[in-house]
């Protein structure tokens, strides 16, 4: 077989055998490289092709991010102070990783529990690129688009976002507002779907449950 040989750019001398058939003429026509550069230029190529990804990683990743208010947006669980909630923010850690499919952070006005669950949910997005952006509810906003017209855009979307089976769910605040029959309904089926599928559900209230149980109707205030 017919050998080329020549000198790469760095001037060692290099032969490679002729490449033959169709297409040849362009593999025939490309530069000699020795081992070394060939190396480092693969090693190059690589780099080049991380760098890419991580960019791309990080506009989804802020893509993703719009979800949430735009206040909390960016917020990491590793950036919040540690101070008398360890073991909540360790909590959060577990649900972000996947590690928890249900978690709950009760507690007064004040502290913390929305930014803990926002920067939860910046975490889980940062891990898992690749899976069901998640859906961020605000309660008091999810009743009131549920009051709406049968045919309402609004109410569709939420009753979607509510009721999906593959991107976690964040209800936040549920406590405030009082849902009517329909909305209690909704989001039982809400919780009780998240169960049932493993979907992953994140919620924040300042009330405790038995609470929260007197400004329900019933039977679903109970149930949830």
């Amino acid at each position: 077989m017919t050998t080329i040989t020549g000198a790469c750019t760095c001037g060692t001398e290099v032969s490679r055998e002729q490449a033959e058939g169709l297409g040849a003429h362009i593999l025939n026509g490309m530069p000699l490289r020795c081992s070394p550069c060939s190396a480092r230029d693969s090693e190059i190529s690589e780099t080049q092709e991380r760098l890419e990804q991580e960019q791309l990683d990080d506009r989804r990743y802020a893509g993703k991010l719009q979800v949430l208010p735009t206040a909390l947006r960016g917020r990491r669980l590793n950036e919040l102070d540690t101070d008398g909630r360890a073991d909540v923010l360790d909590s959060a850690r577990r649900w972000a990783a996947g590690e928890l499919n249900g978690l709950v952070l009760l507690g007064q006005v004040g502290r913390g529990k929305t930014t803990i669950a926002a920067a939860a949910v910046s975490d889980y997005i940062a891990q898992h690129l690749d899976r069901p952006t998640p859906r961020w509810i605000q309660a008091t906003l999810a009743f009131s688009n549920l009051a709406r017209g049968f045919r309402d855009p609004e109410r569709i979307d939420t009753i979607n976002a509510l009721t999906g089976k593959q991107s976690p769910l964040v209800l936040d605040d549920i406590d405030k507002g009082k849902p009517n029959t329909g909305a209690a309904e909704t989001l039982f089926l809400a919780i009780d779907l998240a169960m049932t599928n493993q979907r992953p559900l994140l919620a924040t209230t300042n009330l405790m449950p038995s609470e929260l149980v007197k400004s329900w109707p019933r039977p679903h205030g109970e149930a949830i």
